[in-house]
Parts: C-alpha cells; sequence; structure tokens
C-alpha cells in the first residue's frame, strides 16, 4: 500500500499541522507578548485562535483511513508523531488558560475549554502507534488535568484481514492434524506432505498476530556458492516453518 491510497500524504499532514500551529501562535503573541490576558474577551479571542489550530488537526486526522493504517507504518508513525505534537500543545495552552481564569478570577463556566470526545481520534492515533511510555504518560498529564481521555481507552477497529487470515490457518491446522491423526495407514510420502502442510497452516495462523517481530537472517551453500537469506513478517514464519518440518 502507498500513501496514494489515502485523502492525504504524511507530508500534507505534517506541512498542514505546522502551518495552522504558525496561525496559532501569532494569533495569541500579542496577548501574549503585551502583559497578558487582561479580560474575558482576550480569553475567548485566544480561545478562537486555538480552536481553529485544534480543528485543522482534527479534520486532518479525519482525511486518514484509521483502518488503512496498519499496512503503512511508516505513514502511521508519522502520523503518531504529529498527533502528539498536538496533544502536547493542547496541554500548553489549557494550562495558560487556567491560570488565566484563575488570575482574572472568571467564573469557569464563563467559557469551554474542551469537549468529551473532540480530541479522540487523535487520542487514539498516539495509543494504538507509539510505545507504551510515551502514551503512558501523556494518559497522565490529561488524567492529573482531568481532561477526557476516550480516545486512550475505547477500542480500536477490528482488523478482520488479521482476523480472518488467522481462523483460515487454525482450521487448516485442525483439518490436516486430523487427517494425520484417524488415518494411520498413510505412507511416508503422504505424512511428509500433510504434516509440511499443517505446519504451513500453523505458521498461517499465528504469522498476523507475531509475524511483525520474527526476522530470520542466515546463510546457505549451494553448489560451492554462498547466499545470504534475510527474510521477515510472514515470510519468515514460513521459514521458521520450514526449518521446524526438517529438525
Amino acid at each position: 500500500m502507498n500513501n496514494d491510497e489515502f485523502q492525504i500524504s504524511p507530508d500534507e499532514v505534517t506541512s498542514e499541522l505546522t502551518s495552522a500551529k504558525e496561525r496559532f501562535l501569532r494569533g495569541i503573541q500579542p496577548y501574549v507578548r503585551n502583559g497578558g490576558i487582561s479580560n474575558l474577551a482576550d480569553l475567548h479571542e485566544v480561545q478562537q485562535h486555538a480552536s481553529k489550530y485544534f480543528n485543522t488537526a482534527v479534520k486532518l486526522v479525519q482525511k486518514v483511513d484509521l483502518c488503512k493504517l496498519d499496512d503503512n507504518k511508516t505513514f502511521a508513525i508519522s502520523l503518531a508523531g504529529d498527533c502528539r505534537a498536538v496533544l502536547e500543545t493542547y496541554l500548553e495552552y489549557y494550562d495558560m488558560m487556567v491560570a488565566n481564569i484563575k488570575h482574572l478570577k472568571i467564573d469557569p463556566d464563563n467559557i469551554v475549554l474542551y469537549s468529551k470526545d473532540g480530541l479522540s481520534n487523535i487520542q487514539r492515533i498516539i495509543k494504538k502507534y507509539s510505545s507504551k511510555d510515551i502514551y503512558t504518560a501523556i494518559i497522565a498529564e490529561f488524567e492529573s488535568r482531568k481532561l477526557p481521555i476516550d480516545g486512550f481507552t475505547i477500542g480500536t477497529p477490528m482488523n478482520w484481514k488479521l482476523i480472518v487470515t488467522a481462523i483460515i490457518g487454525f482450521l487448516s491446522f485442525c483439518i490436516f492434524l486430523s487427517i494425520t491423526l484417524l488415518m494411520p495407514d498413510l505412507n511416508e510420502f503422504q505424512k511428509k506432505m500433510i504434516s509440511s502442510l499443517y505446519f504451513m497452516s500453523a505458521a498461517v495462523g499465528i504469522s498476523p498476530f507475531i509475524a511483525n517481530n520474527i526476522k530470520v537472517n542466515g546463510k546457505m551453500v549451494f553448489r560451492g556458492s554462498e547466499f545470504k537469506v534475510s527474510a521477515i513478517g510472514g515470510l519468515a514464519t514460513l521459514i521458521v516453518s520450514f526449518i521446524i518440518q526438517v529438525i
């Protein structure tokens, strides 16, 4: 799968988010530079600039088919990094607004700083495509401020391609294993064929879940020539299956 299958490319996401953030910072600069925010009208003005930035981020994420990100890890990792930057900016913005509301003694009910699910898709992407130490730290930051974390907790869409592959592999494994056990009069060639088939079926069944963590590197010699073998993912799983059969 390539980036053309998405409505927007990783570079476009990064570029648009960078531009939106620059506009946001330029918009609030007069308030930050000239002694800070002095009244409720200033708060609302800053909020409008912030809303434009965060709404841009949400709309960009909506252009991405989240189910297809599993097939494009480069895009997924890039998008997760961009989403992380958005949430970090949001936390800084939130802290600034809370501090000014408190300083100006404004009723917090007069200004809305967040919506329950406004950033949920962004949170989902970070949870799924970032390492645990990264997303747990961000979750802790949101929880400490009593901000919504729905996107970090709701389930991700099921990847039916992986599920169907696993089911086919498991059923095939059971069928070929049953043939081996229930038909003891098989000759050696038939036993070898059936054994190979159920080993391969087992590999197909488990590969969707562990394939990306399997790497095979080795060397082989054929007629005096040395060949290097390197594989990852599903192909590596099948190679491991073949080695087990030979052993």
